[in-house]
Parts: C-alpha cells; structure tokens; sequence
C-alpha cells in the first residue's frame, strides 16, 4: 500500500522495540514499551508473549503503531492504543495494523479486542478500523477521570474531620514498606478466599514503577485491607494504577484517608494533576463522578470494542486488509 504525499510502500509487521515507538503512545503505556524492549532482548523466542506491537513502516521510519497488552489469566489480546502519523491518516494504515494483529494472534489461537479508549480521536479511528473489520460497535465501559490535586483536597469531600472520621481505625503506610513476605501472605490469602477483584491484584502493577504516593491501608489486626497504586505520566502527572479495597472497607467514605495520604503525597513530589478509570459497573463511584463532582472532576466516557460479532467475515476481512502491505 502507499500513504500520505511518499511514493514508498507501507510495510505492516509484527516488531519488537524500536526507539521511535515512544513518540507513538500515551506517555502511561511507556512501561509496556519497556516490557517489549526487555523481550526483545532476550536471545530465546518468547513462546508466550504479554505485550504485542504492530508496526507501520515507510522504508526504515515508522509512520504507525498498534500496542497490545495479553489479558492476564487469558488468552485474549488487548489494544492499548493505535497511533498514525498525520500524513499517513485516512489512507488504510490504521485498519491495516489492527487486521494484521488480529489474524496473526488468530493463528496462534488468541482473540483480540479494543481496550479502554480515552481520547475522541482514537475513539472514531477505532470505530471505524471495527467496522471495517466486522467488529460490533463498542459499549460504554465506564468513565476515565482527571484532576487537579490542589482543588480536589481543598474540597469538602476531604474536609479532615470527615476524613479522619471515615478512616476509623485505619492504619495508611506506603505500598513500598511491605515486604516480599507481606505480598505473598497477600496473594496467598486471595488465593484460600478471593476478596480481590480480578485485574486489581497490586502485585500484577509491579511492572508500572509505582511512585512512593503509593498507599495501603492496615486494620487493627495488621491486614492489608486495600491499596492505592500510582505511577508517573509526566512530570506533571501522576495516574492512579490501581485502588481497590475489602469489601468489609469498600463504602468510598472509608478509603478516604488512603486516597488522601497518596494525594498529598503526590503533590509533595510536585505532581499537579491526577487520574484513573473506574468501571461502569462501580455504581456508587460512578454516581459521585457524574452527578456530584461536576465542575471538580473530568470525566470522559471509556467504550470497548466487542470481539467480532461475525468472526468468519472478520476472518476474511482481516486476510483482505493485510494484503495492503506487510510481510
């Protein structure tokens, strides 16, 4: 296939790491990359990788990227972002890259879809890369929000006599002060009666560099009852990995002291704004964000593209779209 004002033609492939990947995904997804550089390092064959990039290239420059992360206990593959060079747009490079994705993890018996989709622009790249694929239209999955730390902690949501009323007898200690001990007696624990909800396990954010404002929350008998996992996105910017806490703690009134420990710790290490997603289905968090935070908080619809709804059209529509390039 050709792109853009280049007479050169596009190559789509499966690559490991190369340098200009960084320019073409959000800044949060960096640690993925490195996860891919650490693989592409290794001398043997990965038999059973965790993260996939598909790559566009004009001769020796990549113009596009798609970036995929494997479902952790799954065989399903998830886009975290799709990205193509201005020029390059609106001439098939996008649809390429995904179709190229999906029939190769077809082969090896793994099924792909569209992840947490946050920005507009993408947003409509994908709905229309699914559509040309066969994919069904994506559903709301919930809400993506940010913030500015200073306004969020002199609101009355974090008055400290609420705060420090809401805590009870909650310990809050830095996620970094648990011992390899303390995370396995945790995963242990999990594993004899589940409390934790699938895909919020903390040990599984240990690839995301989490920043000392990473906080626990202890109860009297010294269990860890819930946690709030941050990493860099900037130096501006600090994500929320991951929060979560025990049901017998879970009202949002409860994990306020841990929430508030991790922001103040965050605008001690000069971070300005803050975010994180919270699922649709989290009805209490959901409500606050959308009806009572107004004017405070962010918050930007997420939607996921569903697996092909057709899966032998997609099948022939991916083989179609390949052919336009790559090997």
């Amino acid at each position: 296939m050709t792109g853009g004002s280049s007479k050169s033609p596009v190559r789509v492939a499966k690559l490991g790491f190369e340098d200009w990947m960084t320019r073409m995904t959000y800044p949060s997804y960096l640690p993925v990359l490195e996860r891919l550089r650490l693989y592409s390092d290794e001398p043997v064959e990965n038999a059973n990788p965790e993260v996939f990039a598909f790559g566009a290239k004009v001769a020796e420059s990549g113009i596009g990227l798609c970036l995929a992360r494997r479902v952790i206990s799954s065989q399903e593959v998830e886009v975290l972002s799709l990205f193509v060079g201005p020029i390059y747009r609106r001439c098939g490079v996008a649809t390429a890259l995904v179709a190229k994705m999906q029939h190769d993890l077809q082969t090896t018996g793994r099924a792909l879809r569209t992840t947490f989709i946050v920005d507009r622009r993408v947003t409509r790249a994908l709905i229309r890369v699914g559509s040309n694929l066969g994919w069904s239209r994506p559903r709301l999955l919930g809400y993506h929000a940010s913030f500015d730390i200073d306004r969020v902690l002199a609101s009355r949501y974090f008055r400290q006599e609420l705060v420090v009323r809401a805590q009870g007898g909650l310990a809050i200690r830095p996620w970094h002060d648990l011992s390899d001990a303390d995370v396995d007696a945790l995963r242990a624990g999990n594993e004899v009666r589940r409390w934790i909800t699938r895909g919020l396990e903390p040990w599984e954010y240990a690839y995301a560099d989490l920043h000392s404002a990473s906080r626990i929350a202890v109860d009297a008998q010294g269990q860890v009852v819930g946690w709030v996992l941050l990493h860099e996105v900037s130096a501006a910017d600090v994500r929320i990995a991951c929060a979560f806490m025990h049901h017998d703690h879970s009202s949002f009134a409860r994990s306020l002291g841990l929430w508030k420990s991790a922001l103040l710790e965050s605008r001690q290490a000069k971070y300005r704004s803050c975010s994180f997603v919270t699922y649709a289905g989290h009805g209490p968090m959901v409500s606050f964000l959308v009806r009572r935070a107004t004017g405070l908080v962010r918050v930007t619809p997420i939607r996921e593209s569903c697996f092909p709804a057709d899966r032998a059209r997609a099948t022939r529509n991916s083989r179609r779209l390949i052919g336009m390039g790559g090997n």
